[in-house]
């Protein structure tokens, strides 16, 4: 939230009368885009990396748009460059004065082969795809694509909450929900998914806490053991 805004108006102007109802509103900046809330527009019109465009149909909903920041792309390469140049001088001197094996440019062209993956949000959006479909089955939840919850119930949902139930609805609430993807508005550098309503964990309740600390030993110990693949950031 302390990293400074950027203009992004070229990506967002691509497809915003198009798209969504009214101007996306900016909640968050982060190191390698920005994040708006919006409300998708009923029957709106997808525009795709081709720049392409078809007709959607569905209802209305709130999402959240996730936009890279411009020519981090440009700026990701070299510094990468950099460290993998580092890698290769580190690995010759070591050699020649210790009897180490080399290391460090491997080390980084891995660490350089993630990264450039990160900036695909394809890759985000499959992953995120993945774990809702995992996550889901195995705690609770519709697994309908953009299902929309009630607002008395939303603040339950994330990061992770225990069993419960509602008071307006009499029903058992998931352990964990994971936001549906809406891949047809999405691109290699734009990512739309549901919207939903939350707080920080540090500023959460110490009682509320103390209740979601067995939900993410839990939800943790699934996808190391169980599941096979672990988010490794989770940002609660």
């Amino acid at each position: 939230e302390a990293i400074p805004n950027f203009n992004d108006e070229k990506e967002v102007q691509r497809t915003i009368l198009y798209v969504f109802e009214e101007i996306p509103k900016l909640v968050a900046s982060a190191s390698l885009g920005q994040v708006y809330k919006a409300r998708l527009r009923e029957n709106g019109i997808a525009i795709h990396d081709d720049g392409s465009a078809r007709q959607m149909s569905g209802s209305s909903h709130q999402v959240a748009i996730k936009i890279q920041r411009p020519d981090v792309f440009n700026l990701f390469t070299l510094d990468l460059f950099l460290l993998v140049t580092y890698g290769k001088v580190a690995d010759k001197v070591f050699s020649i004065l210790t009897h180490q094996i080399p290391y460090h440019e491997n080390f980084l062209n891995g660490f350089a082969s993630g990264a450039f993956m990160e900036l695909n949000y394809h890759h985000e959006a499959q992953n995120q795809i993945y774990f809702r479909e995992n996550l889901q089955s195995r705690f609770g939840g519709n697994n309908d694509k953009h299902n929309e919850e009630s607002s008395a119930n939303r603040w339950l949902r994330w990061p992770f909450f225990r069993g419960n139930r509602s008071n307006s609805s009499n029903k058992l609430l998931p352990k964990v929900i994971v936001p549906a993807v809406f891949e047809e508005y999405s691109s290699q550098k734009v990512l739309v998914t549901e919207w939903i309503d939350g707080i920080p964990l540090a500023q959460a309740p110490k009682e509320q806490i103390r209740e979601l600390i067995p939900v993410g030993v839990e939800l943790f110990l699934c996808q190391l053991l169980d599941i096979g693949r672990f988010h490794a950031d989770p940002h609660p």
